[in-house]
């Protein structure tokens, strides 16, 4: 860490927080399940997938319709003049704007499954516990394409027709499309570059593996977040540590930034040629410069960051999963808000240490309980958009809550 980051993060520590009045609420609803994509403008309305309902509500947070899902979504949704696009754990199912079903294209996503040995499962392979999203659809010349536990999808918009399947590992972040190439990373530790038209491959990235504390554990695997182009650079983290910058074309490497011995909890959100990206244990936000690759900014936070942060102006907005909400100055150096939306005490940590009360649940269905205990007692938050003039946030425990900008 270079002397002017020290510097930064010495001014942080002994920043003042302000009162959490400091941000207003405009309003509060609670849906039907975990808000993992955060919601999307339909028209003069929002759309948004809450466990397994869809919902269409005014943006003033009251109710349009309501309408039931076969299966959980755990993406956010995709939505042209016409259709409304939602990837459940069954596949990828189109609605009208009434929110009746028009196709489905039947697609089990089971997410990318881990070999049991590794996390104290025993025997066989297992859903990831910690694998809560799932890969949005991408809108795209008459197709949508989107990620599975079977790779990559390409289907006819209006029909729901498979176009072409690219196999590679589980994708559970949203691909991106960019002229004639689409960017996806897959928890098979490889970053694509795929033939729009086609899915072939045009070129692969391979991660690399830390080989510190627990090397070759098979938690350090995969591109397991959404890729983000920003000119000619892929930007793109791993569950390896490590963020990556890649040549668009080429798929070399031009920068790369290890982050310790954390995850890279969320996608990137670029702002001024800074790539901002949260840290899961490494509970932080890291920035680095695109120009050289160098680390330029550190905002330790109070918790894990899975949701991606947003930019809004010159203020850096994060969530955490131990449900708080910071606001950052990225043009003063300082924190200007910090607000907890529940009153609960305990932590994140207390809840791995927890055994549930049912005797006669295996150990992978123990961690699955007490990870969606913790989510929904701290009201982790997953997602945040921002809608005109509101700061829309989603939480695991369902709860959608609208801010004023700050």
């Amino acid at each position: 860490m270079n002397r002017h980051l020290l510097l930064l993060v010495a001014v942080l520590s002994a920043c003042p927080i302000p009162p959490a009045t400091a941000m207003d609420k405009l309003w509060e609803k609670q849906l039907d399940g975990e808000i993992a994509g955060a919601p999307i403008q339909f028209h003069d309305s929002l759309l948004v997938g809450a466990g397994q309902t869809l919902l269409r509500i005014e943006e003033n947070g009251e109710k349009r319709w309501r309408k039931p899902l076969a299966a959980i979504t755990r993406a956010a949704l995709a939505a042209d003049d016409e259709h409304i696009y939602v990837h459940t754990e069954q596949g990828l199912v189109a609605f009208d704007a009434n929110g009746d079903r028009v196709w489905t294209y039947a697609a089990e996503d089971a997410g990318p499954q881990v070999d049991g040995r590794y996390w104290g499962w025993g025997e066989g392979l297992f859903t990831d516990a910690w694998a809560w999203y799932r890969s949005a659809p991408v809108i795209d010349s008459g197709s949508i394409i989107f990620g599975n536990s079977a790779g990559l999808h390409a289907v006819n918009a209006n029909t729901g027709e498979l176009q072409w399947h690219a196999t590679m590992g589980a994708v559970t972040g949203t691909p991106v499309v960019t002229g004639g190439g689409i960017i996806v990373g897959s928890w098979d530790n490889f970053i694509y570059k795929l033939d729009r038209a086609s899915g072939e491959v045009i070129w692969t990235t391979e991660a690399l593996l830390p080989r510190g504390p627990y090397p070759g554990w098979a938690g350090w695997n995969g591109f397991h977040v959404s890729p983000v182009v920003y000119e000619n650079t892929v930007i793109a983290g791993t569950r390896g540590t490590y963020l990556y910058g890649l040549d668009l074309e080429t798929g070399t490497e031009k920068w790369s930034i290890k982050a310790g011995t954390s995850w890279l909890g969320s996608a990137a959100v670029v702002s001024n040629g800074t790539a901002y990206a949260g840290l899961s244990d490494g509970q932080a936000v890291i920035g680095v410069n695109l120009a050289g690759g160098n680390q330029s900014f550190f905002l330790p936070t109070p918790g894990l960051v899975f949701a991606t942060p947003l930019v809004h102006g010159y203020k850096l907005i994060v969530g955490t999963l131990f449900g708080e909400l910071l606001v950052f100055d990225l043009s003063q150096s300082s924190l200007l808000h910090q607000i907890k939306i529940h009153d609960n005490e305990r932590s994140y940590r207390d809840y791995l240490a927890q055994t549930p009360d049912e005797d006669d649940l295996s150990a992978y269905d123990r961690s699955v309980s007490s990870l969606k205990t913790m989510k929904g007692e701290l009201h982790s938050i997953l997602s945040m958009t921002i809608v005109d003039d509101q700061l829309l946030v989603g939480t695991a425990s369902g709860r959608l809550i609208a801010y004023a900008l700050p």
